[in-house]
C-alpha cells in the first residue's frame, strides 16, 4: 500500500497513478508526469524504471544540478519523515535551485560550493541554515557518485563557524512565580507547563501526549510521538498545511520518563480516558502554536522573562544540573541522541551555582584571612 505523500494513488476509475518530477522550466517550476497501472506495485515499478532509465540514457555529463537534485529527492522520499523531506525541499528551492538549477552538474567545483555558502553567511543567514545547505550538497554529491554521475566535488567544502546558542531558562525565583500562578489558576492546560518544566518534554511531545501514555500507578510517561503542523511537499496537489502526529525524529527521543512524585497528585486530578489528549482534556489535540500563544499570554501576567515555551524544557535541564544529576541520566530523560549534546548545551553552571561553589573555598581558608 502507498505511503502518505508518496505521490501514488488509486483513481476513481480503479487504476493506479504514480507521479514523478519530469523537468524544470527556466524559473525552476517543476513539471510532473504520471504513469498508470492496475496495482500499486505496478505503477511504483514503472516509475522507478523511468527514473533509472533517465540516468542510463542521459548524457551524464550533461545533467544539470536541478535534474540531479530532483533525482536525489525522489531517491530519498521513501526513507524520510515528511518533516525532513519538507526541510530539504524548501532549502533546495529557496536557496540552491534559484542559483544552480540549470548549471551543468559536472562543472560545479568545491570552490563554487564554498563561495555560495560563504555568500549566504554574508547575506545574513544563520550558520545553522548554511550548515543545512552544506549537508544537502554533500548528500546530492554522494548520490551522484553512487549512481556514476560525474561529480567534481568531494566533501572538502566550506564549514561555517557556529556559535553556541544561549540557553534561556527561568531563574529559580521566576520558576517559583510560575508555580504560584499555576496553583492559583488551575486548568488542564497547566499540565503542559508542569510536564515540560518538571519532566523535560518538548512542546510537540506535550501536544501529542494522551492519557494512555501516562502511567500514574507506575509513575512513568512513555514518549513515542510528537505533533507538528507542516506542509506536504511530498504531494504537489496539496497546498495546505496540516497537523501531523508522528514518531520523533530520532530513536533516542522515544523514551520512558519517571514522573517526580510531587507531580503525581496533579496529574491524577485530571486523569481521563486513554484516547483523550492530556493538555486539552478532549479527544482533539492542541497544536504547538496555540500552546505557545496560551503560554505567552500566561507569562505576560507574571513578572518573569518573556521566553518561549521551550524555556520550560531548558529550565528543567538547568535545575537538573544544579541538583547534581549526572549527564548520562539527564541526556536520556531529555531524549538527546548524544550525551555530547547535553554536555555542550546544559552542563554550564549558572552564576548562582558558580558562586556557591566558589564560596566552598571558605572551608579551605577558614577564618585565617579575616
Amino acid at each position: 500500500m502507498p505511503r502518505h505523500g508518496e505521490n501514488i494513488r488509486k483513481r476513481k476509475d480503479g487504476r493506479w497513478e504514480a507521479r514523478y518530477a519530469a523537468s524544470h522550466d527556466h524559473n525552476g517550476k517543476t513539471t510532473y508526469k504520471s504513469v498508470y497501472g492496475n496495482s500499486y506495485e505496478e505503477v511504483k515499478t514503472k516509475r522507478e524504471n523511468i527514473l533509472n532509465s533517465s540516468l542510463k540514457t542521459s548524457n551524464r555529463n550533461g545533467l544539470t544540478f536541478g535534474q540531479v537534485a530532483d533525482l536525489w529527492l525522489q531517491y530519498k522520499k521513501d526513507s524520510l519523515k515528511r518533516s525532513s523531506y519538507n526541510q530539504y525541499y524548501n532549502l533546495l528551492h529557496q536557496h540552491l535551485l534559484p542559483l544552480l538549477i540549470n548549471t551543468t552538474f559536472s562543472s560545479i567545483t568545491a570552490d563554487d560550493v564554498s563561495t555560495l555558502l560563504k555568500n549566504k553567511i554574508k547575506e545574513g543567514y544563520s550558520a545553522s541554515t548554511v550548515l543545512a545547505l552544506r549537508t544537502i550538497f554533500i548528500m546530492v554529491f554522494h548520490y551522484a557518485r553512487k549512481h556514476d554521475i560525474t561529480c567534481s566535488v568531494d566533501d572538502e567544502i566550506y564549514i561555517p563557524k557556529t556559535k553556541r546558542n544561549e540557553v534561556k531558562a527561568f531563574t529559580r525565583n521566576e520558576q517559583k512565580l510560575i508555580d504560584e500562578y499555576l496553583k492559583e489558576h488551575p486548568s488542564v492546560f497547566n499540565l503542559s507547563i508542569y510536564l515540560s518544566m518538571y519532566c523535560g518534554l518538548r512542546i510537540g511531545e506535550v501536544c501529542a501526549l494522551q492519557w494512555k501514555d501516562i502511567h500514574i500507578n507506575q509513575g512513568t510517561i512513555h514518549i513515542s510521538k510528537t505533533l507538528l503542523r507542516m506542509q506536504n511537499k511530498m504531494d504537489p496537489d496539496i497546498h495546505k498545511t496540516e497537523i501531523v502526529i508522528q514518531q520523533p525524529k530520532t530513536d533516542s527521543s522515544i523514551r520512558v520518563i519517571p514522573i517526580p512524585s510531587f507531580l503525581l497528585p496533579i496529574l491524577n486530578k485530571y486523569k481521563n480516558e486513554d484516547d483523550i489528549f492530556v493538555i486539552t482534556g478532549k479527544a482533539h489535540c492542541m497544536e504547538p502554536r496555540v500552546c505557545l500563544r496560551k503560554f505567552k499570554k500566561m507569562i505576560s501576567q507574571i513578572n518573569v522573562s518573556d521566553y518561549s515555551f521551550h524555556a520550560c524544557r531548558h529550565t528543567f535541564a538547568t535545575r537538573c544540573v544544579e541538583i547534581g544529576m549526572d549527564a548520562k541520566t539527564l541526556s536520556e530523560i531529555l531524549g538527546h541522541s548524544s550525551i555530547k549534546t547535553t554536555l555542550e548545551r546544559y552542563v554550564h553552571p549558572s552564576i548562582d551555582l558558580k558562586r556557591a561553589q566558589m564560596n566552598k573555598l571558605e572551608n579551605i581558608a577558614g577564618s585565617e584571612l579575616i
